[in-house]
């Protein structure tokens, strides 16, 4: 006895928050949104983490994307941001029709089939989604 109960070598385990442990770490299987990618928050797009994006009250459109790629629009209440930054009525996900660009919403092609809708909820077969 005596060791170090947080030493992989007595059996502990490093990744635990009482050893000093980042769950989020990727090292310990975590991921919480500190992979960086566009943000819109106050119709400005930001590189930030998902974490940041969300605590700005912003959307976040994946990690690894670009503000160059983005528009960043104020929707109407009871819309939302597509996959490719275009207000649509919120109520097309999961409403059974598949949100892949067909269906034109304003003049905009919507398109839902990103990780974000999480295949327009469904809708979307999930070959088409990433």
């Amino acid at each position: 006895g005596g060791g170090d109960p947080c030493d992989p070598a007595c059996g502990g385990d490093p990744c635990d928050p009482a050893c000093g442990g980042d769950p989020c770490d990727p090292a310990c299987g975590g991921d919480c949104g500190d992979d960086e990618g566009a943000c819109c928050a106050f119709d400005t797009c930001n590189q930030l983490t998902q974490k940041t994006c969300t605590l700005l009250g912003g959307t976040f459109y994946g990690a690894g994307t670009f503000c160059a790629d983005i528009t960043c629009v104020t929707c109407d209440a009871n819309e939302l941001i597509d996959c490719n930054g275009n207000c649509f009525p919120a109520n097309w996900v999961n409403d059974g029709y598949c949100d892949d660009g067909t269906y034109v919403y304003e003049g905009n092609p919507i398109d839902l089939t990103c990780e974000t809708y999480n295949c327009d909820g469904g809708d979307c077969p999930a070959e088409s989604c990433p």
